[in-house]
């Protein structure tokens, strides 16, 4: 196993690693001591964390509730959301005013470069655009066929790709087409250092993290399978 996925499948490996105040998709609330886990009412973890039951609402029944990072809400349709990492909310902002709708996003961290994930299919224009803004000198594609790779042999081949744009550093921007059975992804991959840079590129303006809502709250039924002999009833 190479450090990048030894980090993701670690970085929640113990209730340490988890926020104070927690709840799953079901609504169970807990205190977490970083020993054990234990039930509290929503009105107590409301008082705890300062968020209102729209945002637990909102968070729970976005596209992912189980959003790690501080994080912004992106309205995708009707009273849908997605939460976007707080950092580069306005990076995938801005290419959703240019017509280019990104559907995941990742800030990055030492082991992960930062990433905005697009579908091809409504975004054929993309590549051009984005080699419009950097100049091609400056930006180098990856394409690969997962059609047909089992999903082990397709993270092991993200993973080397992302840890080769940490080390290389040779370009600004990283793109990776990826051909899935059921759909085509364009991947935006660039170092978490430049982000500053590439807000100051595009005359952008960086994000407030005193804004941006706390992550870390909604835990996945699996993470909930694992923690369940912590937690302590009265």
């Amino acid at each position: 196993m190479n450090i990048i996925n030894f980090y993701v499948n670690n970085k929640m490996s113990s209730l340490k690693s988890l926020k104070d105040y927690i709840y799953d998709i079901d609504y169970n609330f807990y205190y977490n001591d970083g020993k054990n886990l234990y039930p509290i009412t929503r009105k107590e973890y409301k008082k705890q964390t300062g968020e209102r039951d729209y945002i637990v609402d909102k968070l729970r029944n976005s596209r992912y509730p189980y959003q790690n990072n501080d994080y912004f809400f992106l309205k995708l349709n009707n009273d849908f959301y997605t939460p976007i990492d707080w950092k580069i909310y306005n990076l995938v902002k801005f290419f959703w005013d240019n017509g280019f709708k990104g559907y995941s996003s990742e800030q990055g961290h030492k082991f992960n470069p930062s990433n905005i994930a697009f579908n091809f299919k409504y975004n054929k224009n993309l590549i051009l655009y984005i080699e419009s803004i950097f100049d091609k000198k400056n930006i180098e594609i990856y394409d690969y066929v997962f059609a047909d790779l089992e999903i082990t042999k397709i993270h092991q081949i993200r993973s080397e790709l992302n840890l080769k744009i940490l080390n290389e550093k040779k370009k600004i921007i990283y793109i990776r087409k990826e051909i899935l059975k059921e759909k085509t992804l364009i991947n935006i991959q660039f170092r978490p250092e430049i982000i500053d840079w590439i807000y100051h590129f595009l005359n952008l303006k960086i994000p407030d993290h005193s804004k941006a809502h706390t992550g870390g709250r909604v835990i996945s039924k699996r993470w909930m399978e694992k923690f369940k002999k912590n937690i302590v009833e009265d």
